[in-house]
């Protein structure tokens, strides 16, 4: 599981987890509650967070690995590779925290709220493509110099349903001619890549 925020409920019920990494600390990305609800379903679960999050778990009593920009730890076989310290500028503010992006098994990269770029392959690419930190020809930038296999949209929570549906087509296109697939995904569906 990634990032277990405040803007799904349903991630308190799931079971079967291996691994739980978290970029960073913002409501969005964690909110402690809910990590501890997923653990009690999860108790063998392996958290993995950024170096700054690893302090706020302390103080939570949460067992946790930290894994940093330029580190790396394996969980249940699965390599889970660190990239990036800095979240990226909310206007002309600097946030407090560190935003650390995950390189999972080597193929899916999660950056958080970032676009740092990973200095590695990636073959499938959680895309942020909202909010303040960011406008969306940035994102488009980010996918075209990963170069995944597939891109897919997450921190859209700011999209109204009928806005996601006229920016689903676009990215499709535009990725399209640089030879990535971009797969938008409804609230709640699942998709094997």
């Amino acid at each position: 599981m990634t990032d277990p925020g405040v803007f799904t409920t349903a991630q308190g019920n799931v079971t079967g987890l291996d691994a739980i990494v978290i970029t960073h600390e913002h409501a969005d990305h964690y909110e402690p509650n809910m990590l501890k609800d997923i653990l009690k379903n999860n108790p063998d679960a392996e958290v993995i967070v950024s170096t700054s999050l690893g302090k706020t778990l302390e103080k939570e009593g949460i067992v946790h690995l930290v894994v940093g920009d330029g580190q790396e730890v394996q969980v249940r076989g699965v390599s889970v590779r660190g990239f990036g310290k800095a979240h990226a500028f909310v206007y002309e503010k600097k946030p407090d925290m560190e935003n650390t992006g995950y390189l999972i098994d080597n193929a899916f990269f999660l950056p958080g709220d970032s676009f740092e770029q990973p200095k590695a392959s990636v073959d499938i690419l959680a895309l942020p493509v909202c909010g303040p930190w960011m406008k969306l020809g940035e994102a488009l930038d980010f996918a075209i110099a990963v170069k995944p296999r597939v891109a897919f949209p997450v921190h859209d929570h700011l999209y109204r349903p009928e806005i996601a549906e006229m920016f689903e087509g676009w990215p499709t296109q535009v990725f399209s001619e640089k030879g990535i697939e971009f797969v938008a995904l409804k609230a709640g569906e699942t998709k094997t890549f």
